[in-house]
């Protein structure tokens, strides 16, 4: 085949695979996420060989495009988000460790955001306080503390929005996070500095 064939080849077997993903659901199961086993035979026609439904393996991808992984487990959580109940657009931002998109459009426009870090327990004392001088750097007002519920650090914080961006990429490359979300916040609050909430059991 030619480099025009294969990608020909490749669109209609990606929008084949969507469409028995939609027949899929249709049958209110909540399949979220599959792995298609697919195949070419020398006449130049596609089999459908199985569905893989349980723990599809991401990693196998990394043998075509390192890529496509980040984009699945994006995918995966986006779909994960909207059977929670929550819509795509709520969100100012989607944060997948690309540093393009994470800068906001009007540096000036003040925003105040909810930030998510999963983070070892025995790194968050540290973690939080680098957290709390990269805040004093920039100016920025808001909070950090551990939420028992979800395990997690949560942070709020407040500002414009090219300082929010700097802050982003400053506290996402501490050694040793986990993972890292954002949740755009449409109130603000009148505060003053940067507070680190110490709660107990937490």
């Amino acid at each position: 085949m030619d480099k025009q064939m294969v990608n020909r080849y490749k669109e209609y077997l990606v929008s084949k695979s969507k469409l028995i993903s939609k027949k899929l659901e249709m049958t209110g199961l909540n399949m979220g996420k599959l792995a298609f086993d697919l195949a070419i035979d020398i006449n130049k026609k596609v089999w459908l060989i199985e569905i893989n439904t349980r723990y599809p393996d991401d990693t196998l991808a990394n043998a075509i495009d390192k890529e496509i992984v980040s984009e699945i487990r994006l995918k995966n959580m986006l779909y994960a988000k909207l059977l929670s109940g929550f819509k795509d657009e709520r969100n100012d931002y989607k944060f997948n460790f690309d540093e393009k998109n994470i800068m906001l459009k009007d540096s000036k426009i003040k925003k105040r955001i909810r930030i998510y870090v999963s983070i070892p327990i025995k790194s968050r004392k540290k973690y939080r306080e680098y957290v709390m001088n990269c805040s004093e750097q920039l100016g920025l007002v808001g909070k950090i503390e551990n939420n028992i519920t979800t395990k997690k650090i949560v942070i709020e914080v407040e500002g414009q929005s090219n300082k929010i961006d700097r802050f982003i990429k400053l506290i996402k490359v501490y050694d040793g996070i986990n993972a890292l979300g954002l949740e755009a916040m449409n109130e603000f609050k009148l505060e003053k500095g940067f507070k680190n909430v110490i709660n107990k059991n937490k």
